[in-house]
């Protein structure tokens, strides 16, 4: 039995060995033969070509900066350099109000087919050539401009726009723009994403005024004064018509109020005109808009006012006299709204060129306007409110919306018709104050309330605003301005006062 086994075991391993030596060669050259084939295909697939692999970074690179549509971005660093140096005017008002929308629209005219459009909505235009931060601090509303942009040649990371002066590198992680200008002449921008919360806020909760300044007028109640604020001087500045006892004639006077030091100044121009004053800042200077003429005061008040030529000479109008209009201003244009005392021109929107000091019509509204006032957001002129003649209720609850560059207008409604409608703007948010008023049947005064809301010129919603404004003797609003994140308003009660009699006034303010 035992020789059996061991005889079992001993072919067994024979068979083995056999098998082994039979097989193993058919079994490497098979494993060999398949390594081969798929080494064969592996080699056989397509790799992309240089121009396949730029293709695909470049559509990456689109659509982070367009977010396949469209996309805002703001300025976090600028330097600018020019022959008087390098200054950094990172914070600046002028640089933080900047957008670069980069929009993916296709056309087939561009250097790739990844040629979009970019939008620079600039704000307060800045000065190239100053000569420190602080010079290049300009009061400039300016248009936006648009470019079409396109990839730099075999680049997937550098864009070009604006003629190629424009040029975006996208290689770090913000992007950083170079905009040469010309001249040694330029500015060195970082760019980030424009989020929601970077935008100014509606504010949430009531707004407190409490008394900031007063002072003394004759003429405030039924003197339509105009009032607007400057970042550049911290100031805000308050223009009425007033009569001067000294010189027994009435006077234009504008005001100077200083937030830094707490002064008052004022400047008289005895050159007469109507009552109706609204206050503009163009490129560091003010133009008070009266109702025959336009006088420019300097920032500091302290030279004698420039007048310009009558607007009825101007328009070859025997006369013409504006009272309650609205004015709004882009670039070196004052736009000027309704407010004609003869009627024949308080449905037109007339336009002032301070370059050439000429004045001509501009559009015209659906129904005439007095005391409706206006701002200018990225070229759209908003109007608010007002009446359809001088004094002569109802009030109107439109929002007329003309853009400037097609003249196509725009209507909307307010939550509340507004009798004199006051206005500021911040940005992408335009405030609107004002007083509704309640009159009997022979047009006199019962009662008035002070008004306040917000418009947001991004949603088109217009909010109303709560505040701790009271009218138990009929005080009210009467005129507004909004800069440094507060808004400054006149308040008080018309008082009966003897001719040529002075009565003190407030001017409130409140954080937004």
């Amino acid at each position: 039995m035992k020789m059996k086994r061991l005889f079992l075991l001993t072919l067994t391993a024979v068979l083995i060995l056999a098998c082994n030596n039979d097989d193993t060669p058919s079994v490497i050259e098979e494993i060999t033969e398949e390594t081969e084939e798929e080494t064969v295909e592996e080699e056989q697939e397509p790799q992309p070509s240089p121009e396949e692999i730029l293709s695909a970074e470049r559509a990456e690179i689109i659509t982070e900066i367009t977010a396949d549509n469209e996309k805002v971005w703001r300025i976090t660093s600028a330097i600018m350099t020019n022959s008087n140096g390098s200054f950094n005017i990172t914070g600046a008002f002028n640089i933080v109000d900047d957008e670069f929308i980069f929009k993916n629209t296709v056309n087939a005219t561009g250097k790739s087919e990844f040629e979009g459009s970019l939008v620079w909505n600039p704000g307060f235009a800045f000065d190239i050539e100053a000569v420190s931060e602080a010079d290049a601090l300009t009061e400039l509303y300016a248009s936006p401009a648009e470019s079409t942009f396109d990839f730099a040649e075999n680049s997937s990371t550098q864009i070009e726009a604006f003629n190629n002066n424009f040029v975006l590198d996208l290689s770090t992680q913000n992007p950083m723009a170079t905009w040469d200008f010309g001249d040694n002449r330029s500015m060195e921008l970082t760019l980030v994403p424009k989020l929601a919360t970077d935008y100014q806020q509606v504010p949430s909760s009531m707004l407190e005024f409490t008394e900031a300044f007063t002072f003394a007028s004759n003429f405030i109640d039924s003197g339509a004064p105009g009032m607007v604020g400057s970042l550049t001087s911290n100031s805000f500045y308050l223009a009425n018509r007033e009569y001067d006892p000294t010189l027994d004639a009435n006077i234009e006077k504008i005001r100077k109020f200083d937030i830094s030091s707490g002064s008052l100044s004022e400047k008289i121009n005895p050159l007469l005109d109507f009552v109706s004053k609204q206050v503009n800042i163009i490129d560091d200077k003010i133009y008070v808009a009266g109702g025959q003429r336009i006088n420019i005061y300097d920032l500091e008040l302290q030279n004698d006012p420039v007048s310009t030529q009558d607007y009825g000479a101007a328009l070859g109008i025997p006369f013409l006299g504006l009272s309650r209009f609205g004015t709004a201003v882009l670039g070196n244009k004052i736009y000027i709204v309704g407010g004609d005392l003869d009627n024949n021109l308080t449905d037109k929107i007339l336009v002032f060129d301070t370059e050439t000091q000429t004045l001509e019509e501009f559009a015209t509204m659906p129904e005439p306007r007095s005391g409706a006032r206006a701002e200018i957001v990225n070229d759209k002129l908003y109007i608010f409110g007002g009446q359809t003649a001088f004094f002569t209720p109802p009030a109107k609850d439109t929002i007329y919306i003309f853009d400037l560059n097609t003249s196509e207008l725009t209507v909307e409604q307010l939550p509340t018709a507004i009798d004199f409608s006051f206005t500021g703007r911040t940005q992408n948010l335009i405030y609107v104050a004002g007083r509704i008023e309640t009159v009997s049947t022979e047009n006199m005064l019962l009662d008035r309330e002070p008004y306040l809301g917000v418009y947001d010129t991004n949603t088109g919603v217009f909010t109303e605003l709560e505040t701790n404004l009271s009218s138990p003797n009929l005080e009210t609003i009467h005129s507004m301005a909004v800069f440094n994140d507060k808004i400054y308003v006149v308040f008080g009660q018309g008082q009966a006062q003897e001719e040529g009699q002075f009565q003190t006034w407030s001017i409130l303010s409140a954080d937004i």
